[in-house]
């Protein structure tokens, strides 16, 4: 290989790397991996449970400890992210969960029923995800998803830790990630809320903090993010590209 061709080669190679690199970082905040200690959180509105530790007549398998909700307009932006936890680690039939959202104006819940509802079912020892998905809803029930219609599978993850805020015992908790735009927030005037998370059955709910989700947040995180990833590909071709020239100068 002469001096030109390696010139050449070097170019590529150092225009994949700053690709990966570039790709890396854009993508590194949108990984579903249920520590609940992600850079998400830092910002995110948390609830523990209301009613305590046990606050249920359910027993552990419908108790719900804690929910935490994140509107990601600055590291994912167009998403959101929640989970929430189980005051159990294992279970021994399959045990559902739903995350509650509505209609809202200006950040105020239209009112306390559900439009739409991200539900999550576990089961097995240690608890594994079973299935998940969003749903809309009628608007008819403050606690479950009143005739609820499929819109899609979303992502979604399950692990079995120590983040009960209660302290007593391991938790399993759920996390997922949702396009804001699922839940049907598409126009800077249509907002949506985190209402709250409850067993189906009714027999728990968190009466977590009603958290607003307003699309023009998500949309304007966006335009900045995309515009700062557009700038950095740029710079970086750039450099490459000076570099190549040189190299050619000097062969």
């Amino acid at each position: 290989m002469n001096r030109k061709q390696l010139s050449v080669l070097v170019v590529f190679l150092l225009l994949a790397v700053t690709t990966i690199t570039v790709y890396a970082l854009i993508t590194i905040d949108g990984n579903v991996t249920t520590d609940a200690a992600e850079t998400e959180w830092a910002s995110a509105s948390c609830s523990n449970d209301a009613g305590g530790a046990n606050d249920n007549g359910g027993g552990a398998r419908v108790d719900l400890t804690r929910a935490c909700v994140y509107e990601g307009e600055y590291y994912a932006p167009g998403n959101i992210y929640l989970y929430w936890n189980w005051d159990n680690s294992s279970f021994t039939i399959a045990t559902e969960a739903c995350a509650l959202f509505g209609n809202a104006t200006n950040g105020v819940p239209d009112d306390a029923n559900a439009n739409y509802a991200l539900c999550g079912t576990v089961n097995g020892n240690p608890s594994t995800l079973t299935s998940a998905t969003l749903y809309s809803c009628d608007n008819s029930s403050a606690i479950s998803c009143g005739t609820p219609a499929v819109i899609n599978t979303p992502n979604c993850a399950v692990a079995v830790n120590g983040n009960d805020p209660f302290q007593v015992g391991n938790d399993t908790t759920i996390e997922c990630q949702i396009p804001i735009t699922d839940i049907g927030a598409n126009t800077v005037t249509q907002n949506r809320a985190f209402l709250d998370v409850c067993d189906p059955g009714g027999q728990d709910c968190l009466n977590a903090t009603v958290v607003p989700l307003a699309i023009h947040l998500a949309s304007a995180g966006a335009s900045s993010g995309n515009g700062l990833i557009l700038l950095t590909l740029v710079f970086s071709f750039a450099l490459v590209s000076l570099f190549a020239v040189r190299r050619h100068r000097t062969i």
